[in-house]
């Protein structure tokens, strides 16, 4: 067996591995596109990177309660969500996508 790191310091090994896996596991993590944002009837997301059969969207209050959800369990839309706002009130808003065990979250203004 030969080693391909055996010139280079023991540190830059262990940093070398330390990226390889980031990389790893960063490919795994839901990419979440929301526009428009500020948003006053409809929130266009896009969802990249994961798996599509089994998406759930949520959209949180800031204070924590849960405003409303899609689930996704099969799709043919290649990622491509709408989540209509037009009754919301006006305000902040986090929004959450899960695929899996992985979950992004971004923040969301509506403003009508």
């Amino acid at each position: 067996m030969v080693c391909l790191y055996s010139s280079m310091p023991k540190f830059l090994i262990i940093i070398a591995l330390m990226f390889s896996g980031l990389n790893s596991v960063l490919a795994d993590i839901p990419k979440v596109n929301a526009i428009p944002n500020p948003a006053s009837t409809i929130l266009n997301i896009q969802v990249s990177n994961t798996d599509l059969s089994d998406i759930k969207i949520k959209l949180f209050s800031v204070l924590g309660s849960e405003v409303t959800n899609l689930e996704i369990h099969e799709t043919d839309n290649k990622g491509g969500y709408s989540l209509n706002v037009s009754q919301i009130q006006d305000g902040i808003y986090l929004l959450t996508v899960q695929s899996g065990k992985e979950q992004v979250t971004k923040r969301i203004k509506i403003q009508h």
